[in-house]
């Protein structure tokens, strides 16, 4: 097991993966959210490179709407 945080909760991921596997993982569309790792945004062209390690703050945002 991997201990992560994500959005400032502890978190469990079974084994290091891509972010791009993550974000499939939790069911989201990657092109609608920004992802921090770390404090530094990654750009989406680089989800499939990165991979999440031991202790990696994680940070996914989805754009909300409004007027």
């Amino acid at each position: 097991m991997i201990n992560i945080s994500l959005n400032g909760k502890k978190s469990t991921i079974d084994k290091s993966i891509t972010l791009h596997a993550f974000i499939i993982s939790q069911g989201l569309n990657d092109k609608m959210i920004a992802v921090a790792l770390n404090m530094k945004i990654i750009h989406k062209d680089e989800y499939k490179k990165i991979f999440i390690l031991e202790n990696d703050k994680l940070e996914i945002v989805r754009p909300v709407g409004g007027g």
